[in-house]
């Protein structure tokens, strides 16, 4: 029920729903850390697609607490997913070094195989980050091998290819007029990919 209804966008009926679900009484921990993961899933998605970052990284503490509490009662993906949320709520309000820590412990994750499209979603989005940290020299190797990785692995799609060319072109930007120009031209392509 919680998923249709944040699927359909029904963001009121959800929230009655996740209250509901959150004040279950159980002494089961599997079922805590359920409701753990399922609660806290939906409302950093939410987060996310309203652009609420201060509001998603204003839990962060309970969240972790969480972990702690439930860790090894949590499913992987919920994990996973998790630590791709808090990556881009910090990355969302301009916290880069947070965003650093979450990408890494994502990217460093041995159970990330189990969701091999967030893996390398998040390849791209550490490029992302470099680029905004300004980590020029980091980036160049970095676009290096992933690019490899995704030719090795047959992942290097449209949307890869137009997102790892600009990043290594933006190394060759030299002012700000430069720099909206190319993201010009990226948001021209990624817009034409869309369609």
């Amino acid at each position: 029920l919680l998923n249709s209804q944040d699927e359909l966008g029904l963001r009121d009926e959800c929230d009655i729903t996740i209250r509901k679900l959150a004040s279950l009484q159980t002494k089961s921990m599997n079922i805590r850390a359920r409701v753990f993961g399922y609660v806290w899933n939906i409302r950093m998605t939410q987060n996310i697609t309203s652009g609420e970052f201060k509001e998603l990284v204003s839990h962060a503490k309970e969240i972790e607490e969480g972990f702690k509490r439930y860790g090894k009662f949590l499913h992987p993906e919920f994990l996973l997913a998790f630590k791709y949320q808090f990556f881009y709520g910090y990355f969302g309000v301009g916290d880069y070094s947070n965003a650093l820590k979450w990408i890494n412990q994502l990217l460093n994750d041995g159970s990330v195989k189990i969701r091999a499209e967030i893996y390398f979603f998040a390849r791209i989005m550490n490029l992302v980050l470099h680029f905004e940290m300004g980590n020029t020299e980091l980036l160049a190797y970095n676009i290096r091998n992933t690019y490899r990785l995704f030719i090795k692995q047959k992942r290097l799609f449209k949307f890869e290819t137009i997102m790892l060319r600009f990043i290594r072109k933006s190394g060759q930007y030299n002012s700000p007029t430069e720099i909206r120009v190319g993201f010009s031209d990226l948001k021209k392509q990624l817009e034409e990919l869309k369609k």
